[in-house]
């Protein structure tokens, strides 16, 4: 039994006894007398509680103290509890006092208290409920809210669990914010006063900080929050203020639609009258405020509060009160944007995932999917002979359970609010567009071979909006005929700034989400493309508008199919041979080169700044220099594979041919004739040799310097540790392996009769033969425990002696 388990169970006794025999109620010491408990958490309860002194009615918040390892938890977090109540604001819930003393209820228990105010009324999800309430009215309560946490901000403390469950309206119709629980406070709130660039929000130093009124303790890399109303950064441990911003949007439009944006599993609430009309005017705001980057939110809550205003003041005649019926609420528009968070980190809390934008979940691979396999002759343009070079014997299934994932659609990404006019400057890259693509990484290495061309037509509407009809042509034929006609999609998005290092405005980018119908399916589920159109040349250079970008397609399971840069031409189609690859935009970049949203979301968060763990781990190395950039800009800029990548499924099923006991390179070699076979995998290995930096999703490292031979791959590895970890006993090993005519390539340690290393303890599966291009795969331990994504990217050949 916990701490905190065993104090609520004292103090109900202590009541039960208190409220039937007469015996004197709960203490805290001699000051305060425990009424109710009102809730309970893992690391303390609430409870309405009596001070002595005063007879004022207060809620206490209790932390037991009785086992050693809490102590030093509970006392920062009494530290940051004193720093909050400098928060003097009538939108916040007051903080009266804090300190230790013991409870005494059923013998006498060391605890430490918060004293609170208690506010007399009811959340704001049951007030919604109890309607019908004005639309306006309840906005105002909502913008009340967010000035209150505009006030934290400014004083150094950000909340990070702002939902309807924590603000509370009092029977006058007064907003007040409760349970700043989870609340960071700033190391010195005054250095932020004294030195604006060091804000301690700004430089992420949040995620360090205990929580401060909270029933838990937050640690770095922890992640604390209610999923559906937390911000990309939080799930990553890296609050700030614009994560309340986020969450306050989030809120926002769920009480004036009635409907959760991001989960449609979740009950609808009553919408006050009106209330789908006003979002449709904050609309603009709203998705800017729930922008996936924090750089792209209002500079402050502040700046949010004043345009929400500014917009639902604005002449537009709303049904009457009590007009509103809650079953005609409109569903989240597909318009919104989508970035799917499939948080592993968020099992912490026993969340399997949540989805970020977006109204209905992706399905998640079953036990069902056992059977699914590759649809080889309906791939697009496919050659059945050359997929049939797959190259394992057991069918690729989608056995694992995996985290719900999504991506970054969007069909309509937030923008940052333009000033008036602003958008115009969009009208330069609206009008027709022939798109050359360029396959920079797929399952499949004859994939990487074919044009695909585009074209798009793009155009300007309200509020930066772009509309895009696309236009997707087969595979042209070796001939260079096009054999079919082109397939059709549609998407709304709204256009996103770009800027340099200086902070100058370059262009624009689009993210877009594409579903064209009848387009080919590799595993037989339906497959859609998500698209980061970088609008280059911004109308204060003198620059020509330049269309360029890059796409992911995957499935609805999340497996993905292929990734590729594009290019766009007023005239003809550029080649790939044309297609600039060096020379992708930072979100490009990410978009192509990281595995998983979390990851890509991390990436545009360091603005394609190198992955600091790389550098870290590389600045130990002789090459240091060589290995961490490349002729344009860091080599790293993604890490690990994160926590919602999905392994490719031939790695998969590669994993589960060698586990058997099997060899998959004579399985794929014994499917046709094995001369053209060896022609291919040869290929492939060319491709592939030269040094490698291969990341696992649990942080291992390795650099691999591979040498080609035919169909078969040596070299050597050695692992790339932490600075602070100690050498391990081999410092490098040889190691030897193949690629298969489809693609996929496996490593192992090649030391026999020695056993392998520990840190090369299994083979390593990859998918991706492409240069440049990443390879993405599995690392084929024999646990399903530990069944570890791969992301392995080049790194630069090291200059002669």
């Amino acid at each position: 039994m916990g701490a905190t388990q065993r104090i609520f169970d004292a103090i109900g006794a202590q009541l039960i006894l208190h409220e039937n025999f007469g015996a004197p109620p709960p203490r805290v010491g001699e000051d305060y007398e425990l009424r109710e408990v009102l809730g309970a958490g893992g690391f303390g309860l609430i409870c309405r509680a009596t001070q002595v002194a005063l007879r004022r009615e207060v809620a206490l918040k209790l932390f037991p103290l009785d086992e050693e390892e809490q102590r030093p938890g509970v006392r920062e977090a009494l530290r940051e509890a004193r720093s909050l109540a400098r928060l003097e604001h009538p939108g916040i819930v007051t903080v009266y006092a804090a300190g230790e003393s013991e409870l005494i209820a059923e013998g006498r228990t060391p605890c430490a208290f918060v004293e609170m105010q208690l506010i007399h009324g009811v959340d704001l999800r049951t007030h919604l409920e109890a309607g019908p309430h004005d639309a306006r009215a309840v906005l105002e309560l909502l913008l009340q809210a967010g000035e209150a946490l505009a006030h934290a901000h400014a004083h150094g403390v950000v909340h990070r669990d702002f939902k309807p469950e924590n603000l509370m309206v009092d029977g006058k119709g007064r907003a007040t914010v409760i349970d700043f629980g989870l609340a960071l406070a700033a190391r010195e709130a005054s250095d932020a006063s004294r030195d604006p660039a060091r804000d301690p929000a700004a430089e992420g130093d949040w995620s360090t900080h205990a929580d401060a009124l909270g029933t838990r303790l937050t640690v770095e890399g922890l992640v604390r929050g209610t999923p559906g109303y937390m911000a990309p950064e939080l799930t990553q441990g890296m609050p700030r203020p614009a994560s309340d911003q986020f969450a306050l949007a989030v809120v926002v439009r769920e009480a004036l639609t009635g409907r959760h944006p991001f989960d449609d599993r979740a009950s609808p609430i009553q919408a006050p009258a009106g209330g789908p009309e006003l979002f449709e005017r904050l609309r603009g705001p709203i998705d800017r405020a729930m922008a996936a980057v924090p750089a792209d939110r209002f500079p402050d809550l502040t700046q949010l509060c004043a345009t929400l205003r500014a917009y639902a003041d604005e002449e537009v005649e709303l049904p009457a009160a009590g007009a509103a019926n809650a079953s005609e609420t409109p569903r989240s528009p597909s318009t919104l944007a989508r970035a799917g968070l499939g948080v592993a980190l968020l099992g912490v809390l026993g969340f399997g995932g949540w989805q970020l934008f977006g109204p209905e979940p992706e399905p998640t691979p079953t036990d069902a999917d056992q059977s699914e396999e590759p649809d080889r002759d309906t791939q697009e343009g496919g050659d059945p002979e050359r997929a049939a070079t797959t190259e394992t014997g057991s069918e690729p299934d989608e056995t694992d359970t995996e985290t719900d994932t999504d991506s970054s659609d969007t069909s309509a990404a937030p923008p940052l609010a333009a000033a008036p006019g602003s958008c115009s400057e969009l009208e330069r890259w609206m009008g027709t567009w022939q798109v050359g693509s360029r396959v920079l990484w797929t399952e499949y290495a004859y994939q990487l071979e074919w044009r695909v061309d585009y074209e798009f037509e793009l155009s300007l509407g309200e509020r930066c909006v772009v509309e895009a009809v696309a236009r997707k042509f087969p595979p042209l034929l070796e001939d260079g005929a096009i054999p079919g006609e082109p397939i059709e999609a549609e998407a709304r998005a709204l256009a996103l700034p770009s800027f340099d290092g200086r902070g100058r405005q370059i262009g624009w980018r689009l993210p877009l989400r594409l579903a064209f119908p009848d387009d080919g399916k590799s595993y037989t589920t339906d497959e859609f493309y998500d698209l980061t159109l970088t609008l280059e040349g911004a109308a204060s250079s003198e620059a020509d508008p330049r269309l360029r970008g890059a796409f992911r397609k995957r499935n609805e399971k999340g497996y993905w199919i292929r990734l590729g840069a594009l290019e766009g031409s007023r005239g003809a189609t550029p080649p790939p041979s044309t297609v600039d690859v060096d020379g992708l935009a930072c979100a490009a970049r990410c978009r192509t080169e990281c595995a998983g949203d979390e990851a890509e979301r991390a990436c545009l968060e360091r603005a394609c700044a190198s992955f600091p763990e790389t550098d870290a781990r590389l600045s130990q190395t002789t090459e240091a220099a060589a290995a961490a950039r490349g002729p344009t800009g860091p080599v790293d800029v993604c890490g690990p594979p994160s926590a919602d990548f999905i392994p490719p499924m031939l790695s998969r099923s590669t994993r589960r041919t060698l586990l058997a006991g099997d060899d998959p390179f004579e399985q794929a070699m014994a499917k046709g004739s094995r001369w053209t076979l060896q022609a291919m995998c040869t290929k492939n290995t060319a491709r592939l040799a030269g040094r490698w930096l291969v990341w696992s999703q649990s942080s291992e490292a390795w650099v691999l310097e591979l040498r080609d031979e035919q169909c078969q791959l040596t070299g050597s590895a050695r692992p790339l540790l932490p600075p602070e970890a100690p050498a391990p006993a081999l410092a490098s090993v040889p190691i030897a392996g193949y690629s298969t005519p489809a693609g996929t390539w496996v490593l192992e340690a090649d030391t026999d009769p020695n056993p392998a290393p520990d840190w090369l303890r299994a083979p390593l599966v990859l998918t991706g033969t492409g240069k440049p291009g990443v390879a993405l795969g599995i690392y084929a331990t024999p646990s399903d425990d530990e069944d570890l994504p791969l992301r392995a990217v080049r790194l630069p050949e090291l200059p002669p002696n």
